[in-house]
């Protein structure tokens, strides 16, 4: 078993106020064992040689720097420069000489593990170039509960199987590659209507307050996470996300990223909810001091785990510098997904006309809108904080010019999607015509045209409905191309008889424009499929977005349960347009001899009762990691040293000069401690066995090479989805051979 996961994100930590007995609870140190053992043994080491503000840097975000990054963690007397943090997964976002790579969502089109593991090599690789520790990815939610979710093509897809298997490719290789990837938004990012405070204002709607107030907590289920798993790494907060000081370090956060204490939410003030204030709570017996040692030798560990203690470059960039030249993943190939064929699109034509402004460049740049916050030219990528740079952008139009130029072909084209009397002429007479529409979406700190991060409709922008049935009517060769975050409603034209394919292209970065011309003109066999699920119409889907508040604090409850997308689809008995997993070849397939054979558990750990047995705990009080030397209620040896002079916004983690200290209120869980099991991080080993093997022969009987998606569903009875995907295989073809998957 290879444990992959090496950091995750707290979404909102415990918020102040009474403890309920669902707050009680402070996880176990980490064990440390397995293949963690010496990373975990250098971290003690070195936390143990720390004193105590010294720890709270290692945990507290102390700013941004001259390069805008997160950095925490310098300590000058040991010579430790500290850690950076960066987003995100298109690439090391804001920087110069870096990729812009292709969305998540589009690697889950691929449904091709190992090109996930690589291109998140690379995507690892170019942040530790970069000289940042610590990646602010990948995102395995939004899952994409509503189709209209501005953030669901950070993530990968509606199905967990698809999503996690993905997830967890994508960390293995950014591991690979040098960086810690830090899996993040578990939990309430199904929509940006509502996520944050800050942002309500912009809706403009009235009698909406919102008040921190209960002391719940919003991660992924302690318990599962430190007992189950074992958990050996960091849990750090997302942005502005931390609610509370002492019960976000009882409760098991390890590091804080814009924690700040301000009331309403305004990032960057220089305030945090730790800093010296968890100084304080360690000294006043808040905080036990071994919870602050497990908190700085977690992410100590990490940082052995993957060798950065060795030859990792310093911070060698500067946010918003443009002077760009990226390195070459042209892995956008494999993840168009063509969904409608009556034609083959590869047949040599005389003249083309390329259509729509999303064939072409932007008037601005590529990067002419901060975190691409605007729809203007080719769509390569969402918004947000989930964005990067464009090194440069390869639109579709020059590449198809650049291919035709190759070709003999002539080229005729239209990018505005309103000179309907200009695209009539050149359409009518092309023997072929590709039709360009586009929908955007993104974080909700950016409002374009009237979409504030969640897409206020499913159908095409910039009228393009209208658009591609203009072109049908005058073309009977029509290919659509769809750069999307998600489905698009195709009903007004998909039935169209001159529509002869469709492309959907999702976000496919800086290659756009060349990966597309090799899959139009047969150099690339489509091979994508489906992430989500195609519906006839809006309310098909069963959930969306809520825009208008449902009353003065706005509640949304996911009652659906596990039937989202293709799930609800089989519930509710909805014919789709076009279903999860699906998506065409220019050849075909043909599968035989489906075997089921089941694998030896004997050896495996799980209980007759299907029950794991990890833990075998007992309660322990005031455990130990370093010998302590912290004399308690003694502010002065931790106030802010004379010989230091404050830099504004910095967050220190000395107490303020003149501090005095009282004995803190008692917090029941900081004395109850879990003991750690004798099992290696990852948890009982059986929880990743295979128990079946299920396999078939695969026969191309077509005229070409080309890769297959074999999907394994299984249905686990009543109150269960009808179907539920547990399997997938991407196996190359030749023409006329046979293949096992």
């Amino acid at each position: 078993m290879m444990f992959l996961i090496i950091s995750t994100v707290l979404l909102a930590s415990l918020a102040t106020a009474q403890y309920p007995e669902g707050s009680r609870y402070t996880p176990p140190i980490s064990p440390g064992r397995g293949n963690w053992s010496q990373a975990y043994a250098s971290a003690r080491q070195f936390v143990c040689n720390l004193t105590l503000t010294e720890k709270v840097n290692l945990t507290t975000q102390t700013g941004t720097g001259a390069t805008n990054t997160y950095q925490l963690g310098i300590i000058p007397r040991v010579g430790f420069r500290g850690l950076a943090l960066d987003d995100s997964p298109t690439g090391v976002r804001g920087t110069d000489y870096s990729s812009a790579f292709t969305a998540p969502l589009n690697m889950a089109m691929t449904w091709d593990r190992e090109l996930i593991y690589a291109q998140a090599f690379a995507n690892g690789a170019e942040h530790r170039d970069k000289g940042v520790n610590i990646a602010y990815s990948p995102v395995v939610g939004p899952l994409g509960r509503a189709p209209e979710g501005g953030r669901n093509w950070e993530g990968y897809s509606p199905d967990p199987y698809l999503s996690g298997v993905s997830f967890g490719l994508t960390v293995a290789g950014m591991n690979a590659g040098g960086t810690i990837a830090v899996g993040k938004h578990f939990v309430l990012y199904e929509q940006e209507h509502f996520r944050q405070r800050i942002e309500w204002n912009s809706y403009d709607l009235p009698g909406v307050e919102f008040n921190i107030t209960e002391p719940y907590s919003a991660n992924a289920d302690d318990r599962t996470l430190h007992e189950l798993y074992l958990w050996p790494c960091f849990v750090v907060s997302d942005d502005g996300s931390q609610h509370s000081g002492v019960l976000s370090s009882l409760a098991g956060m390890d590091m804080t990223i814009l924690g700040e204490t301000s009331p309403n939410g305004v990032e960057g003030l220089g305030i945090s909810f730790w800093g010296p204030n968890l100084t304080q709570s360690v000294l006043n017996g808040s905080v036990p001091e071994w919870r602050l040692d497990d908190m700085a030798t977690r992410i100590m560990a990490a940082y052995y785990y993957l060798g950065q203690d060795e030859g990792f470059p310093g911070l060698n960039f500067a946010q918003g510098d443009l002077d760009t030249y990226g390195y070459l993943y042209p892995h956008a190939m494999e993840d168009f997904t063509q969904i409608n064929q009556h034609v083959d699109v590869r047949d040599h034509h005389a003249e083309l006309a390329v259509i729509g402004e999303d064939a072409g460049p932007s008037l601005f740049g590529p990067n002419g809108c901060a975190d691409r916050g605007c729809d203007n030219g080719t769509l390569a990528m969402g918004w947000g904080s989930g964005s990067t740079n464009f090194p440069y952008l390869v639109d579709p139009l020059s590449a198809i010019q650049h291919r035709a130029l190759e070709d003999g072909t002539v080229v005729q084209y239209v990018l505005d999607n309103y000179d309907t009397s200009l695209i009539d002429s050149v359409v009518s007479q092309a023997d072929v015509c590709l039709v360009f529409v586009n929908a955007d979406s993104g974080e909700g700190y950016i409002e374009v045209d009237g979409n504030y991060g969640d897409r206020n409709n499913l159908t095409a922008w910039m009228r393009g409905d209208d658009l591609i049935n203009e072109v049908a009517g005058n073309c009977s060769n029509t290919i659509v191309v769809a750069h999307t975050p998600g489905p698009i409603l195709m009903e007004p034209w998909i039935q169209n008889p001159n529509v002869t394919a469709v492309l959907m292209a999702g976000l496919p970065g800086q290659e756009s424009g060349n990966s597309l011309v090799d899959v139009l003109y047969g150099a690339v066999t489509p091979s994508g499929k489906l992430p989500w699920t195609i519906g006839k119409k809006r309310e098909d889907y069963g959930t969306d977005v809520m825009y208008i508040p449902d009353g003065p604090e706005p509640n949304l409850n996911f009652t659906e349960g596990l039937f989202i997308d293709y799930r609800h689809f089989d519930q509710a008995g909805i014919e789709p347009r076009f279903e999860f997993g699906y998506g065409m070849s220019y050849t075909t397939f043909s599968y035989s001899n489906l075997r089921v054979d089941a694998v030896d558990a004997s050896n495996a750990s799980i209980g007759k009762d299907g029950s794991t047995h990890t833990m075998q705990s007992q309660m322990t009080v005031n455990p130990t990691i370093c010998p302590h030397h912290t004399t308690r209620l003694n502010a002065s040896a931790y106030t802010f040293p004379s010989t230091i002079s404050s830099v504004s916004d910095y967050i220190y983690p000395y107490l303020p000069r003149n501090s005095s200290l009282t004995t803190g209120p008692a917090y029941p869980s900081a004395s109850v401690y879990a003991e750690r099991s004798e099992k290696p991080a990852g948890g009982a080993s059986a929880l990743w066995d295979d128990v079946y093997i299920i396999s078939a022969t695969i026969s191309n009987t077509g005229e070409t090479a080309g890769q297959e998606v074999a999907q394994l569903y299984l249905s686990l009875g009543h109150g269960e989805p009808v179907r539920q995907l547990r399997g997938f295989n991407k196996t190359c073809i030749e023409a006329g051979k046979d293949a096992e998957s």
